[in-house]
């Protein structure tokens, strides 16, 4: 068995993985059932979980997509954003919807229990200045960083050039 793949389907990590998701408390899959419906029966379904990843049988079910509206208008970063570029004005955009796709809470499980096994692989590669995809870090933490990365830098122009 893949040196990952025992840790990953091992019922404790299992047990662990779905603690998270349970404190999530999001809403059901594609398959219909609710967190409290998986938990009413939940050592039976991290047993079938923890066969099915060991065995290398796992499969993904179906996303549950649901429309949800869009914001009338944004601040956009990107390319094709409704920013006005060269005035920096921000633009209206037509009201709309987005979709939402939901994995079911057999699936959050499972790729909640893989992160927990790999979390520690991937921690000890990240940059220090790498916010993304790292728990405890987020969009804000980066703007902290930035905004005090900035503040230093500032001071010591400031003591370069003789100012307090």
């Amino acid at each position: 068995m893949n040196t990952l793949l025992q840790p990953l389907a091992a019922l404790p990590n299992l047990q662990a993985a779905f603690a998270r998701v349970q404190l999530n408390a999001g809403c059901r899959g594609s398959d219909g059932v609710t967190v409290p419906v998986f938990a009413a029966n939940l050592p039976a379904n991290l047993r079938d979980l923890s066969n099915s990843l060991a065995k290398q049988e796992y499969h993904p079910y179906p996303l549950l997509r649901f429309p949800i509206p869009k914001n009338r208008s944004t601040v956009g970063q990107f390319a094709g954003s409704p920013v006005n570029q060269p005035t920096g004005q921000l633009v209206n955009r037509p009201t709309g919807q987005r979709f939402l796709s939901v994995p079911t809470v057999r699936d959050r499980t499972a790729q909640t229990a893989a992160f927990l096994v790999t979390k520690e692989i991937f921690e000890a590669e990240f940059e220090d200045v790498s916010h993304a995809y790292r728990e405890g870090r987020d969009v804000r933490t980066a703007v902290y960083d930035i905004k005090e990365w900035r503040d230093k830098a500032k001071g010591k122009k400031q003591k370069a050039n003789g100012k307090q």
